[in-house]
């Protein structure tokens, strides 16, 4: 058996994904989760969130108001999302300063969006 049947057996058992719907929607939702992680380590630095962390919400409610306009979209391309996919979303958290919790915040969007594309799988 030559490695190109073996790559088709290996992917025999997914459903086909005739049209891949693209990430570009849901990539504005994962910037507001990271941008609001970001937000709150910013704030926590000092060692408690008060008003005057107010100005880190900049960010955040720039990223609310696209993930919000896209939402509907947002939730098709998760129900439609790759391996590949998942992995370029999570890696979004490179152009955030999420300090120490990066890798419990990086865990918490992989999972979510393995979730999405479980529950798709099912559904």
């Amino acid at each position: 058996m030559d490695n190109t049947n073996a790559i088709r057996l290996e992917y025999s058992n997914l459903p086909d994904k005739p049209d891949l719907l693209g990430t570009e929607e849901l990539e504005d939702f994962i910037d507001l989760l990271y941008s609001g992680m970001e937000a709150y380590e910013k704030a926590r630095e000092d060692g408690m969130i008060s008003i005057s962390d107010i100005v880190l919400l900049g960010s955040f409610s720039v990223n609310l108001f696209a993930a919000v306009n896209g939402a509907s979209a947002a939730l098709s391309e998760a129900m439609d999302l790759t391996d590949e996919e998942i992995l370029d979303l999570v890696d979004k958290s490179d152009s955030f300063e999420l300090g120490n919790n990066c890798p419990k915040y990086r865990q918490l969007v992989k999972e979510l969006l393995f979730k999405f594309q479980t529950f798709s799988l099912f559904s």
